[in-house]
This record gives C-alpha cells, structure tokens and sequence, in this order.
C-alpha cells in the first residue's frame, strides 16, 4: 500500500464526496424541493493561469504543452471536487499520474455520488500563468500539488498577467476575463451545471489614518465589479447556466490571516467607532446599478 502525501490527502477528499452526496440525498428529504448545492474556492488558470481552491483562479497557459498543463492543473483543484459528483469518477489525468493512491469509487458509491447536488457555487478572484513540468508517471508521492507537474507564476516574459490588486494576505491580479473562462470551463467539463459566483470582490489596505471620505471613494471596487459582471455576462451568452452573483461583501470584516488589515465590503466599518457602518461610493453604485436592471 502507498503512503505518499497524495495518498492521505486523496483520502479525505474521497471522503468530502461521499459526505457531500449523502448529506444532499438525506436533505431532499427534509428541504421540500430547495436545490442543494456545491461551493468551491477557485482561482483560474489560463493556459497558464491557475485554479485554486482557495481564493478564486484561472490558470492560463500560452502554447499546447502550457495549455494542457493549466487543464491538468484545473482537474487537479476543480476536477477532484466535482468530476465525481457529475460523473462519478475522477479525472482520467489524476488516474495515470496517482494510479492507486486515489481510491476508487465502488459501484454503490458511484450512483450515490453521480448527480447528487443541483447547482454549484464559485469564488472568483484572480488568475495566475501555468507553465508545464514534464510528467514522471514514475515519480514518488510527494504531494498532491507536486503531483500536477505544473510550475505557477504571475508573470511571463517579464510581464504580469494583471495589475496587482492591493490589501490581500495572498497576490491578486486583476484578470476579468478569467471569471468567463472559468464558467465556459465548467459548462463544457461538468456538464452545464447551474452555478452561483458564491465571491468576487476587491480587497484594499486599511488605513484609519486618512479621512473618512477619501476612504468612502473606492472607484477601483465599481470598476472591478463592473468588468467582472461584463465578462459573466458575456458567459451567460455563450450558454453558461449562470443564476446568481455575490458580491463579496456587503461590509468590511475578518478576513481569515489578515485579520481586519483588508476591506472588501461596500460598507465601510470604523473600527474605533462602535463599528459604525458607512456606505461606500460602491454600494451607492451598486444600488443605482441594481435598481436600473429591475
């Protein structure tokens, strides 16, 4: 038996999707007919461009070898987690390069997995580059990320893939496009599944030192928005099964290792003030935009 890394992580998300189907299957029990579904994290690879189950990305690659590698990269994140809850099996590249450190699905388990949620949330941030490793089928587990063979970066050639965004524990880069091509991506690998943008927002550094209303002036948050939307729009067009977005958030706050360093939401917090809440220019963008597309 093997007990490389991948073999131990490769376990408990087994696990994840067996206790996701069994979950949705005993609440269609109770929930009278209200869709069930899956969230993931993801950050998109382009070609080269990387998807990850944490903070929203594409990975993007620039020729056919980088190419497969942002896919390989995409089964590995995104493909682990609902390839068996749409088809019952994981990914074939996960096959070949893990072989039986990846269990397997036993036919019972294949009809409880298979079809079991009825729509799929995604956070989306950001993109980074893939670039390729040459595959050893004869390599030692390592990890599971080894295990991609896929080498991430934000630039090529000297080059970003965006302009960074400010105020994240981890580097963003602004990349809109990546939002549409992960959802084109999920329509043609998971069978068009409905989907909700669960996230997607922009962070920027807090600083109580300025006033107040240069910190309510957040034109870059209605810019991000409104390029994002464009590009899921343009998504929805090309067939994608998109039903909802979320933006995230509706008010600054906790914002896992960076603490209160980060403000996401539309509504300001003061911090030192009882936590008074004021609204942005965003959120007062976001209303006018919301009540014109009634």
């Amino acid at each position: 038996m093997h007990c490389g890394a991948t073999s131990r992580k490769s376990q408990p998300r087994h696990g994840e999707a067996m206790l996701t189907a069994n979950l949705c299957h005993c609440a269609e029990h109770v929930t009278r007919g209200l869709d069930l579904g899956f969230v993931l994290v993801v950050v998109v690879a382009e070609h080269v461009t990387r998807v990850q189950l944490q903070h929203g990305l594409w990975h993007v690659g620039t020729c056919d070898v980088d190419r497969a590698a942002a896919k390989r990269g995409l089964d590995f994140e995104i493909g682990w987690f609902l390839k068996p809850l749409v088809s019952g099996h994981y990914p074939k590249i996960m096959r070949m390069i893990a072989k039986d450190r990846l269990p397997k699905f036993t036919p019972k388990e294949k009809k409880l997995v298979k079809g079991s949620v009825d729509f799929m949330g995604l956070n989306y941030y950001t993109a980074i580059f893939a670039k390729s490793i040459p595959i050893d089928f004869h390599a030692s587990p390592v990890s599971s990320t080894a295990n991609v063979f896929v080498n991430l970066t934000a630039e090529r050639n000297g080059v970003l893939i965006g302009p960074p965004m400010g105020g994240s524990e981890t580097s963003y880069y602004l990349y809109p496009k990546g939002v549409q091509k992960l959802l084109e991506y999920m329509k043609r690998e998971f069978k068009n599944p409905a989907i909700y943008i669960t996230e997607n927002g922009l962070s920027e550094t807090r600083n109580d030192s300025l006033p107040l209303k240069v910190q309510l002036n957040d034109p870059s948050r209605i810019d991000y928005t409104v390029q994002h939307l464009y590009r899921i729009r343009k998504a929805i067009k090309n067939g994608v099964n998109v039903k909802g977005y979320f933006y995230w958030s509706l008010l600054d706050g906790f914002e896992w290792i960076a603490g209160y360093i980060n403000r996401f939401g539309l509504y300001h917090i003061d911090y030192n003030n009882n936590l008074t809440r004021t609204p942005k220019d965003s959120a007062k963008w976001f209303k006018r935009f919301l009540k014109h597309h009634e």
